[in-house]
């Protein structure tokens, strides 16, 4: 992380590098308090026994969000390449001369 100040002046609560590792010491945390949870709760499936049988198993539904959020980047770059713009497409177009108004002359 870079320790420069932001260009409005202000300090925000990310700028810190302790604040950071914070963050992520505490998403660690409860990602591994979930996944302990996820051995002694016992889940109620949607789905008979036999249709889905992987649903049973330990920590499926965090390999099943993750392998969702890894396919939708993996989507989302692919859809880049067909709804990119070029780089000026937003700019506004060039001046023009336009034609004089009736009645007003014309330079030149």
């Amino acid at each position: 992380m870079s320790d420069r100040a932001p260009s409005d002046g202000k300090r925000h609560v990310w700028d810190d590098p302790a604040n950071v590792k914070r963050l992520v010491r505490w998403f660690v945390a409860s990602c591994a308090v979930v996944a302990l949870v996820d051995l002694v709760v016992h889940r109620h499936s949607p789905f008979e026994r036999g249709e889905l049988p992987l649903e049973g198993t330990w920590f499926f539904y965090a390999w099943y969000g993750f392998a969702a959020c890894v396919l939708l980047v993996l989507v989302a770059k692919q859809m880049r390449k067909v709804v990119m713009r070029d780089e000026g497409y937003y700019a506004p177009p060039p001046e023009r001369k336009s034609a004089p108004e009736p009645g007003e002359k014309r330079d030149g």
